[in-house]
């Protein structure tokens, strides 16, 4: 499925590193420092900052939850900016 197809083009790692701009990233390309990934963390009950700090790695189903919170966001957002986009195969 896309989550496979992104994560083999993204790479999927389980312990948080930096990415080529030196950003802590974890999982299927998701950025911590962005404004609401301590929040997101916590909805599906992830220690943000054990995971930031390098102490503890991410499950294959908390990344797989990271990954289609955002999926669901760009779903979203294209579904917004193209009214027939509900139509379109996937």
């Amino acid at each position: 499925g896309i989550e496979d197809f992104v994560a083999w083009a993204e790479g999927k790692r389980a312990c948080v590193y930096k990415d080529s701009l030196g950003i802590p990233t974890v999982g299927i390309g998701f950025n911590m420092q962005r404004s609401d990934a301590r929040s997101i963390f916590s909805r599906y009950g992830i220690d943000y900052d054990a995971v930031l700090k390098g102490t503890k790695c991410l499950t294959d189903s908390q990344i797989s939850s990271l990954f289609n919170n955002d999926l669901s966001w760009a779903n979203s957002g294209a579904q917004s900016c193209v009214p027939s986009y509900s139509q379109h195969p996937r």
